[in-house]
C-alpha cells in the first residue's frame, strides 16, 4: 500500500519504502506544529500545492517516533473518461438507511441541482437551480 497514490499510511520505522517517480516533501513535525500557529500555516501552504498539482509530491510528517507519508493524487482523469461517470446509472437519491430519518437538509438542498462544472479549489461542484417540484 505505501505506492499506492492518493494513499496515507503510517510508517513505524525510519525507513520509507522509496519511490523513483516521487520527491519525499518533509513537514514541520506534528509536535512543532502544536507549537506555532505560523508552522501549521507554512505546512498547509505545502499541502495545498502539492495536492492541486497535476503530478505531486510525496508528504511525509515526523509524530513522535512514527512518520505519516501522504502519497500524491492520481494523475488527471481524461475527460471521456468523466464524461463516461455521468453515463452510470445512479438514483441521485440518498441512501435508502436514511428513509426512517426523515427529512434530509442537506439532500433537499441540491435535489434539484444542476452541474455547471466539475470542482473548483472553494470545494463546490454544484449550483442550485431555481427549479421546484411543480416547475419540473
Amino acid at each position: 500500500m505505501a505506492d499506492i497514490p492518493q494513499t496515507a499510511f503510517i510508517n513505524s520505522s525510519d525507513n520509507i519504502l522509496k519511490n523513483d517517480q516521487w520527491r519525499n516533501i518533509e513537514l514541520s513535525s506534528y509536535e512543532d506544529c502544536l507549537k506555532s500557529k505560523l508552522v501549521v500555516a507554512k505546512d498547509f501552504k505545502i499541502i495545498e500545492t502539492e495536492s492541486n498539482k497535476i503530478s505531486g509530491n510525496r508528504l511525509v510528517q515526523k509524530s513522535g517516533n512514527k512518520t505519516v507519508v501522504v502519497n500524491p493524487p492520481f494523475s488527471p482523469i481524461a475527460w471521456n473518461d468523466i464524461d463516461s461517470f455521468y453515463e452510470l446509472p445512479f438514483t441521485r437519491l440518498p441512501h435508502p438507511k436514511y428513509k426512517k430519518r426523515g427529512q434530509i437538509p442537506a439532500y433537499e438542498m441540491i435535489k434539484f441541482s444542476v452541474n455547471i462544472h466539475r470542482g473548483c479549489f472553494g470545494g463546490a461542484a454544484f449550483v442550485l437551480s431555481l427549479l421546484t417540484r411543480e416547475n419540473i
